[in-house]
């Protein structure tokens, strides 16, 4: 929704009596996770003084957009919905609860989809009868590989370029020009894509597909740059990094002000790789970076890793509950 659009729309109360309506939005994973994609919206709301609701989220099975968007919708005080939050076992789309159709679910797919034999009246209400038997939550398996990225509790993954946007003193980036990735620019931040990997120009991508380079872009920290990143699980936790660099680099880690770590990480090699994605056929898999672990801690809070001297690349923080 563009900034015109919005301003002129939402210019006037819609509930002058109770002041008991928001705005609610769709987004998907071809919507870019930052700020800047939410501001227009952000700021009508503001000025409207109503809320913002993210309706429909999720898309494909994308869980470095999903932790990185939901986070800053929360930052922002927006509500979000997964989409759909139940879906047929194997759709390889986001979702809470998954369910199996019914034996003879074909025969309405068939004729819907490819012309074959039409059921008879009673016979294709038997099936839809049987189809929404098996909606019941009763019936359905929890699918629960995204709740550790919705909730940032349990083993999960952060993409080190989806750090905290507030509160703004939670990050510093010391750049002078805007990142070759196009990405969270207003931050100051160096975000490199990976050795070898090359994006496609604008108007010059391949038929296929939406590409997503984001999963090839890491956070390059120098001296005196840090980012931030909630981590919301109760339990005694290991945190970890992946990271590339050429030479040592001295670290800070801290976890609501508590040091962490505070030492040298010796220099480490990324290995290019040409890996089909573990989630998508038509895209390479991240390079492969070195894993260091920079401790064991419990509870929640908010960890900053901040470079003191050299510079690294970055790309996930890894949480990963004891024993597990």
């Amino acid at each position: 929704m563009s900034s015109n659009f919005l301003k002129n729309f939402f210019d006037h109360e819609f509930d002058p009596e109770y002041h008991n309506w928001g705005i609610s939005l769709h987004a998907y994973e071809m919507v870019v996770p930052e700020v800047a994609s939410l501001a227009s919206v952000l700021r009508t709301c503001r000025e409207q003084k109503i809320c913002l609701w993210m309706s429909e989220t999720g898309g494909r099975n994308e869980h470095a957009w999903q932790t990185t968007m939901y986070e800053i919708l929360a930052e922002y005080h927006a509500g979000y919905n997964l989409w759909c939050w139940k879906t047929v076992e194997g759709a390889g789309c986001a979702s809470i609860l998954n369910f199996n159709v019914p034996d003879e679910w074909h025969l309405i797919t068939d004729y819907a989809i490819n012309g074959a034999a039409k059921p008879s009246y009673e016979h294709a209400q038997a099936i839809w009868d049987s189809y929404l038997e098996c909606l019941a939550v009763d019936k359905c398996k929890e699918n629960t590989q995204y709740h550790p990225y919705l909730l940032r509790e349990g083993n999960f993954e952060i993409p080190a370029i989806g750090y905290n946007a507030l509160p703004m003193d939670s990050h510093r980036g010391l750049s002078d020009l805007p990142n070759a990735a196009g990405y969270r620019l207003y931050d100051r931040f160096e975000l490199v894509y990976e050795k070898g990997y090359h994006p496609e120009p604008a108007g010059f991508a391949t038929p296929g597909p939406i590409k997503h380079p984001r999963d090839h872009v890491q956070l390059q920290l120098g001296a005196g740059e840090y980012a931030s990143y909630t981590i919301r699980e109760k339990e005694t936790y290991t945190v970890s990094v992946t990271y590339c660099a050429d030479k040592e680099v001295k670290v800070q880690a801290a976890i609501q002000g508590e040091t962490l770590f505070e030492g040298v990480m010796p220099p480490a090699d990324e290995k290019v790789t040409s890996d089909v994605h573990p989630y998508f056929a038509y895209e390479t898999a991240p390079n492969t970076l070195e894993r260091f672990t920079l401790g064991t801690v419990t509870g929640e809070g908010i960890l900053k890793i901040e470079v003191l001297d050299g510079c690294a690349r970055f790309g996930q923080i890894v949480i990963r509950k004891s024993g597990k």
